[in-house]
């Protein structure tokens, strides 16, 4: 289960490093502003994306946890037992934040100013 959280993280890494080293485009202002919103936008989305499998995976160790546990005589364990349920909510609720992350409205990148020479006054 460690193994595929680490993975899941790794691949997340890379993707991400590669969206924002990726060669930019050469030209006017309108096509890097253009480019930049992109990256953004695909960066929002892949953290969205992250969020829900994250909470996924979390679900998926509860319900691990909850199986695996074997419950004493004495009745102590039953609380670890019942942590699969917990794993329910954790995949509702990621899922719905992941969904809201990765769709929310993407900020516009500010446009830059054009640097403007110093006007001379006449003298006079």
């Amino acid at each position: 289960m460690l193994g595929v959280a680490a993975l899941a993280g790794a691949l997340l890494f890379v993707t991400g490093r590669r969206i924002v080293r990726r060669p930019q485009a050469g030209g006017d202002d309108d096509l890097r502003l253009a480019d930049e919103g992109l990256r953004s936008r695909n960066l929002q989305l892949l953290c969205g994306g992250a969020v829900a499998c994250a909470s996924f995976i979390g679900a998926a160790f509860l319900a691990l946890v909850g199986r695996t546990v074997d419950v004493p005589p004495d009745g102590l364990g039953g609380t670890l037992a019942n942590v699969g349920g917990f794993g329910v909510f954790l995949a509702v609720f990621g899922a719905a934040a992941g969904i809201a992350l990765g769709t929310t409205a993407t900020p516009v990148p500010p446009a830059s100013v054009p640097a403007v020479e110093p006007v001379e006054e006449p003298a006079g």
